[in-house]
């Protein structure tokens, strides 16, 4: 009998820490909630403030005069370093080509720190990449020709809407 009322307070005294915790988590999720996914309005109100970074960027990479179809251009943001070396990604033939435009390095630079993680230029579309997690990417997408961007998969964009500018998307990737 001593038994028993020793392991039922040994199992109250480890059960009863955890449901404290359970509801401190639960209630601190009630009170701050996770922020809104960017959706089409927000990426305007965004596109609106860097529009000009974009397009400076968007020139220079639709410039360099890479075949799209056979590279994939990209600049990205090293996000655990916090640094940028200055280099465009022109796929395994080419490897990382300087960005000799300081116009362009100055916009990419100024658009990483607002917030852009990841830009890409492939097949026929630029992605500005401005959020993402394990499972899909949101941000601004240009479309260097036609109207339809040619990915790998054609469940890759998944929500692609069109920004107050012609050629500018919003769009949501998987």
């Amino acid at each position: 009998m001593g038994d028993s009322r020793c392991l039922a307070g040994c199992l109250a005294a480890i059960i009863a820490p955890i449901v404290l915790i359970i509801m401190f988590v639960s209630l601190f999720f009630t009170i701050f909630p996770s922020p809104p996914l960017p959706d089409n309005a927000w990426m305007e109100e965004d596109f609106q403030e860097n529009k000009d970074l974009l397009v400076i960027v968007r020139d220079y990479l639709v410039e360099l005069g890479y075949t799209y179809n056979t590279n994939s251009i990209q600049v990205s943001y090293a996000m655990l370093d916090g640094w940028f070396d200055g280099t465009v990604f022109v796929g395994l033939e080419h490897g990382r080509v300087p960005i000799a435009n300081q116009t362009a390095l100055d916009a990419i630079h100024l658009l990483f720190e607002n917030g852009y993680r990841v830009i890409n230029l492939s097949n026929n579309h630029i992605r500005f990449q401005r959020w993402s997690n394990r499972h899909q990417g949101r941000g601004a997408l240009y479309m260097t020709e036609g109207t339809v961007p040619y990915t790998r998969s054609p469940t890759e964009i998944t929500i692609l809407e069109p920004l107050s500018e012609e050629g500018w998307f919003f769009y949501v990737s998987q």
